[in-house]
């Protein structure tokens, strides 16, 4: 399980709570949180690690909002990493003289 940043405000925008994981990432202002609206999500670079946020209203009196940070950085990678493989296999593909027949698991033809 990915560690989750958790941060949380009171009713003036003055933060109340704050795990480890949300203090690291934002060393920078965690007042710009207080401008996204509720159910909006967005992203915050900090550094070589980008986390995908969510704010959530609470309406209790004592918590205003909370936010919600997730690291994916890594997940981002991954994606980069897997267009790359995507891209040299197409290439592969693309220049060879011979032709190369896919099939999947279940014997369906991927690629001709």
């Amino acid at each position: 399980m990915m560690p989750v940043g958790i941060i949380v405000y009171d009713n003036n925008n003055n933060v109340i709570f704050s795990n480890q994981i949300a203090a690291d990432a934002l060393r920078t202002s965690a007042r710009l949180l207080t401008q996204i609206s509720a159910g909006q999500s967005f992203e915050i670079s900090v550094g070589d690690k980008t986390y995908a946020a969510n704010r959530v209203d609470i309406d209790d009196g004592a918590i205003g909002f909370f936010v919600i940070l997730s690291d994916i950085s890594h997940w981002r990678n991954e994606i980069a990493e897997q267009k790359e493989q995507i891209h040299e296999l197409e290439d592969i593909f693309n220049s060879s003289y011979d032709e190369l027949f896919v099939i999947d698991g279940n014997g369906l033809t991927k690629r001709i």
